[in-house]
């Protein structure tokens, strides 16, 4: 009996630490107590419990095969089994003895949630989002999972139940940072990009938010037709914090000791990547060209994939890398360690503030020269990113410079070369086409397509009888979204019958085909399409842009201008109108550009990949150049 009461005491005592966060306190009177109960099977559980809390996920995997060893089938070791195996990356494994431990009658009913989770992490979000709904069914009011099933409906595009998860989730913990940055992204995909804005700002203002969250914002900044000084000292301001909340995390701030800083020899410069979209993904699709055709007697890539999911895009890249590591699993910390650590000369950031940007990594330094990319349109104001790729179109000379804190670096031709997706898409316009019966389109996200932009597209629809307009993005498909953009018309007298909303296809070769049910494409403003702007002219689909002041919305200018299109590019909202206008009342250019316009998209530099690897291999050489110069 004396036994048993000091087993008990000690098992309460335990348990008070627990409570308390004391895992260390905890963990030292559960080893002893489980070593002399050995058939206290919920002891040697909840050691197991403290032991993963710990991160000591050995000696937690030992306690559940104790466990297991005296009773195979014991649920609750099973499930905490499966968490071990999901903690340490193995999701397939973790998944399948997820599923096992949910046909048990005692299953507990998160069982559905970590299944959903290893499921989302894996990059399935069919059945991540099947059995996050089962969750919901047995447990409506779970707010883990009324957030991240309101995350994978948003960038499903569906928009109206992401929406209303969140509002469900609001009422259960107001305020919460995580569920108004869903609030936002869903409004920025619904295409009220002020609010998704304002949203984000909201949660900087309380002075308790992720780094991350200030990296949305100012991607959201990028929508507005804001002044360009504002934008740029807002990407100062958060930059900076975020620079100094990952340095605050470390010991030594920054990385000074850069081992890789001298290289005398012949050897290839080491240029690390990082990126998140080394996957059927645009980013991919810009970047595909130079891994194919950089010099490797130049560059060794060694890739850091942060994709939760790989593809047959990410085999293809792998077999021009001479290293590829996957990192989803690092801390921005230990990602930086190891890039110091496998001595990269040139690191090159091809996300930005956008996305699952590792922009936090550059704020340490781990590599003495720092690159960023294709993947953001404007400056990252960090100060430790020496230099940004992009063209003098795109950022012309004297005008771009104040608003950057990297040393802008400038290929001789258009910063972009695209590889299409579903390149022997056939070409087939409309043979019939005229003035009359002119469909003008955009395939561009929804966040991009504003008032502003409605306002202007209402113009040329009026300006053009018989016209319409075909819009397609993922939001579209969200009945709701369809009914407010008919909406947003109607405000301007353009009637319903007018305005053709797409559903989004899943097959790239629908995807591709739409393109020739589209006479000409309207590119959106302040904020321009890419990879929409390359898929329409390849599809030999002329795209009219609106160029701005910034590198933002001069992007469809510079891709326009490398096929001398200049009529197609606008200075002003005016042009913009008359150019639209002018191409649908001039059918035979029209038609002679639904002809050429392929076969002339591949005899410029935009498709010339061998030389736009070179180009960017020139810069690249030489920003590593002048750094072992100057050091």
């Amino acid at each position: 009996m004396a036994q048993k009461n000091s087993v008990r005491n000690l098992k309460k005592k335990a348990q008070k630490l627990v409570n308390k966060n004391r895992l260390v306190e905890a963990r030292d009177i559960y080893i002893p107590l489980c070593q002399s109960v050995p058939n206290d099977l919920d002891s040697w559980l909840n050691l197991a419990v403290v032991f993963r809390t710990l991160n000591d996920l050995s000696n937690a995997e030992k306690c559940c095969n104790h466990v297991l060893a005296k009773q195979a089938s014991h649920t609750l070791a099973r499930h905490i089994y499966a968490s071990i195996l999901h903690i340490k990356g193995n999701r397939a494994a973790a998944i399948n003895l997820y599923l096992q431990v949910l046909q048990a009658r005692d299953a507990p009913d998160e069982t559905c949630y970590f299944i959903a989770n290893a499921y989302r992490e894996s990059g399935d979000i069919h059945h991540a989002q099947v059995y996050y709904e089962k969750l919901l069914e047995l447990e409506p009011s779970h707010f883990e999972t009324l957030n991240n099933l309101s995350a994978l409906y948003t960038k499903n595009g569906m928009i109206s139940k992401s929406l209303a998860l969140l509002e469900r989730a609001s009422k259960i913990q107001p305020g919460h940072q995580f569920v108004k940055n869903n609030l936002a992204r869903a409004y920025l995909l619904h295409g009220n990009s002020e609010k998704s804005s304002l949203i984000t700002r909201s949660i900087l203002d309380t002075g308790e938010y992720e780094p991350y969250i200030a990296s949305n914002y100012l991607l959201s900044l990028n929508y507005l037709d804001l002044d360009a000084e504002y934008i740029f000292n807002e990407h100062l301001f958060w930059a900076t914090k975020i620079s100094d909340s990952i340095k605050n995390e470390m010991d030594s701030a920054i990385f000074h000791d850069h081992k890789n800083s001298r290289k005398a020899d012949n050897t290839p410069l080491k240029l690390g990547i990082i990126s998140a979209d080394l996957m059927d993904h645009p980013v991919a699709r810009f970047i595909l060209s130079f891994f194919k055709y950089h010099d490797s007697s130049q560059f060794s890539i060694y890739c850091y994939s942060d994709a939760l999911a790989e593809d047959e895009v990410s085999a293809e890249l792998k077999t021009h890398a001479a290293h590829w590591s996957a990192v989803s699993q690092l801390s921005n910390i230990d990602l930086a360690k190891k890039i110091n650590n496998d001595q990269i000369n040139i690191l090159l950031d091809l996300a930005g503030h956008s996305g699952s940007s590792r922009i936090s990594v550059f704020a340490l330094k781990p590599a003495p020269v720092q690159i960023t990319y294709l993947g953001y349109p404007n400056t990252t104001g960090i100060a430790e990113m020496d230099y940004r790729i992009t063209d003098s179109i795109a950022d012309p000379v004297g005008v771009s410079e104040h608003l950057h804190t990297e040393k802008l670096l400038r290929l001789p031709e258009c910063f972009l070369a695209f590889t299409p997706a579903f390149p022997d898409a056939p070409v087939s316009h409309n043979e019939n086409v005229s003035t009359n019966n002119i469909m003008f389109g955009s395939f561009n996200n929804l966040a991009k397509t504003t008032p502003a932009v409605i306002a202007l597209w209402s113009e040329i629809l009026h300006r053009v009888p018989g016209s319409k307009l075909t819009l397609k993005s993922i939001s579209t498909s969200d009945s709701e979204i369809k009914a407010h953009y008919l909406n947003m018309f109607q405000q301007h007298d353009i009637a319903a019958e007018r305005i053709v909303l797409l559903n989004t296809v899943a097959e790239k070769q629908d995807h591709y085909n739409g393109y020739n049910k589209i006479d000409i494409a309207l590119d959106t403003f302040p904020y321009n399409g890419t990879t929409t702007t390359f898929e329409a002219l390849w599809m030999a689909t002329p795209v009219v842009t609106l160029s701005g002041a910034t590198h933002v919305s001069r992007v469809g200018h510079s891709i326009l201008a490398h096929l001398s299109l200049h009529k197609l590019v606008a200075k002003n909202r005016e042009e913009y109108v008359t150019a639209a206008t002018d191409l649908a009342n001039d059918i035979a250019y029209l038609k002679k550009l639904h002809s050429s316009l392929r076969e002339q998209m591949l005899s410029t530099s935009l498709f010339d990949y061998q030389a736009h690897a070179a180009a960017i291999g020139c810069v690249l050489t030489g920003a590593w150049e002048d750094f072992y110069r100057s050091h």
